[in-house]
């Protein structure tokens, strides 16, 4: 195989571990399967009730082409969408810190 094909299984495996780790310390947390998509991007989502009620939920992505995670913030169609625009950038500055220290954790415990 070549070393392409390992970094994406590598990187698949990471995103389930990541994924595994919402589900134990989140049990509240709606999370759903890894989409792997095709070598451009692998995310899960993940919803709380009041996420949920609001018709959003949050995406773990990796995209493999720039090679970094980014979280978005998704919506159920386009009107919920904009009538969130003036939150997102708090939420996603909140949410990627939020997440950057749970890998930055998770990659001292060696979890990977």
């Amino acid at each position: 195989m070549g070393n392409c094909v390992y970094a994406y299984k590598g990187i698949l495996e990471f995103l389930g571990k990541l994924r595994a780790e919402f589900v134990k310390e989140h049990p509240h947390y709606d999370v759903v399967s890894i989409y792997q998509g095709y070598m451009d991007m692998s995310y899960f989502s993940l919803s709380t009730k009041s996420l949920k009620d609001k018709g959003l939920k949050i995406a773990i992505v990796y995209l493999h082409e720039k090679g970094n995670f980014e979280v978005w913030l998704s919506a159920r169609n386009r009107d919920i969408a904009k009538s969130y625009v003036s939150y997102l950038t708090v939420i996603f500055l909140v949410m990627q810190t939020f997440f950057m220290i749970l890998i930055i954790r998770m990659l001292s415990l060696n979890a990977y």
